[in-house]
């Protein structure tokens, strides 16, 4: 796979007035799939762009690519390394435009959705665009079982956590907010016992928002002191 600047990008012109052969648009997707091991986000954005609602490239290498992005994987080749941060969040919004991706899906190793990823790593553009998109504020990893909100706390992403916090509020979500990990932590224990003080006072300044909150079937809220 070269780089994209040898290698331009097929446009959704050529696409859709040309009807794409099965081995073309096997070797299309090799070539993406590619992309996305490399890490080029730029191929990434343009060729979900070009192609979305042709149904071209196929749904796994997509959320491959989604799963990919939210990481923190970096290209290691020095040629993609420079487009890298300027074209991650836009091949992100290219795949949610696009509607193909399951916001759900999981990586292979931490069994985490793309928002729990981002979340981890405190990409907090990706998670505002996951959260304004619909993912799931309730989903846990595979591991520990601890979900977006709860990783954003455990890493000190402040803004991430902000983020979070207030989509839970907006969507009456309380149960979001007092997830228990498989330890049994909810994500302010979490940021309490990591020393992480801003998050903390995160949660205690919005104590009064997330007690009015309809309680769920079972549980305390563990913010309180």
């Amino acid at each position: 796979m070269r780089s994209h600047e040898t290698i331009p990008a097929p446009s959704a012109e050529s696409a859709s007035q040309h009807r794409v052969s099965p081995a073309k648009i096997k070797k299309l997707n090799a070539q993406f799939l590619t992309a996305v091991k490399e890490l080029d986000t730029f191929l990434i954005y343009k060729w979900v762009k070009d192609f979305s609602g042709q149904r071209i490239l196929d749904t796994d290498h997509v959320q491959s690519a989604l799963l990919a992005l939210a990481s923190n994987r970096n290209p290691e080749k020095s040629d993609f390394q420079r487009a890298a941060q300027k074209f991650r969040v836009l091949a992100v919004s290219a795949i949610l435009d696009d509607k193909v991706a399951s916001l759900e899906c999981k990586d292979e190793y931490h069994k985490m959705t793309p928002l729990i990823l981002a979340a981890c790593f405190g990409r907090k553009a990706i998670v505002k665009l996951l959260v304004d998109n619909g993912a799931s504020l309730r989903a846990t990893d595979g591991k520990l079982e601890r979900n977006a909100l709860s990783w954003a706390a455990r890493n000190n992403w402040l803004e991430t956590a902000e983020i979070l916090l207030q989509a839970s509020l907006v969507q009456q979500d309380r149960e979001a907010v007092e997830s228990r990990d498989i330890d049994l932590y909810t994500a302010l224990d979490l940021a309490r016992q990591n020393g992480h003080t801003r998050i903390v006072d995160l949660f205690v300044s919005r104590g009064a928002a997330i007690g009015e909150l309809e309680a769920p079937v079972s549980g305390t809220l563990s913010w309180t002191t």
